[in-house]
C-alpha cells in the first residue's frame, strides 16, 4: 500500500470534492425561479395590488387555488412585485388594485370591473370573462420579468 503524505492527500480530496461539486452544478438545470412582476400605471396611492398566478384553467380566478402575493400601495406609478421559487410551466396571472382594501375585486351591476386592473397578456375581448388560453405565459426563466399596467375597463 502506498503512504501518500497528508498534504497530498487533502489535495487529492479537495479536488476530488471540487470535480463531484462542478459536475452535480452543470448537468442539473433549475425546475424553479423567481418571477418579478413590474406593474405601472398606478394612478392611487391607497389598497393593495394583488398578483395572482394560475396553473390550469379550471382554477382561473379561484382565489384558493392560486399562488397569490400582494403588496401595499405605497407610492403613484410603477411597484415591483417577486414571486419567489415558481415552479417552471405555464400560467395565466391576474393582477387588480384593491383600492379600497376589501380583498376583492370589486364590480358593477353587469359585471364591469370598478377597480383597475391587469394581465400577463391581455384577453382579444373586454366583452368577456378572459379564457386561460390567452392570459397564460411560459414561465421557463430563473429571474424572469413581466411588465403590465393596470387599467380599468372604460380606458381599454
Amino acid at each position: 500500500m502506498v503512504n501518500i503524505p497528508n498534504k497530498m492527500n487533502i489535495i487529492l480530496k479537495s479536488i476530488i470534492i471540487s470535480i463531484a461539486a462542478f459536475t452535480s452544478l452543470s448537468f442539473h438545470s433549475p425546475v424553479s425561479g423567481d418571477l418579478v412582476v413590474n406593474i405601472g400605471n398606478i394612478k392611487k396611492e391607497k389598497g393593495i395590488i394583488w398578483v395572482g398566478l394560475y396553473d390550469k384553467k379550471e382554477n382561473l380566478f379561484v382565489k384558493e387555488k392560486s399562488i397569490l402575493r400582494s403588496i401595499k400601495v405605497d407610492q403613484l406609478g410603477q411597484t415591483q412585485i417577486t414571486i419567489d421559487n415558481v415552479a417552471f410551466g405555464t400560467y395565466a396571472m391576474a393582477i387588480f388594485h384593491d383600492e379600497n382594501n376589501n380583498g376583492e375585486l370589486d364590480k358593477n351591476m353587469f359585471g364591469i370591473p370598478k377597480e383597475p386592473y391587469a394581465f400577463a397578456n391581455w384577453p382579444k375581448s373586454k366583452w368577456r370573462a378572459p379564457f386561460y388560453e390567452e392570459l397564460s405565459f411560459d414561465f421557463s426563466e430563473a429571474n424572469q420579468v413581466v411588465n403590465t399596467d393596470l387599467t380599468t375597463w372604460w380606458d381599454m
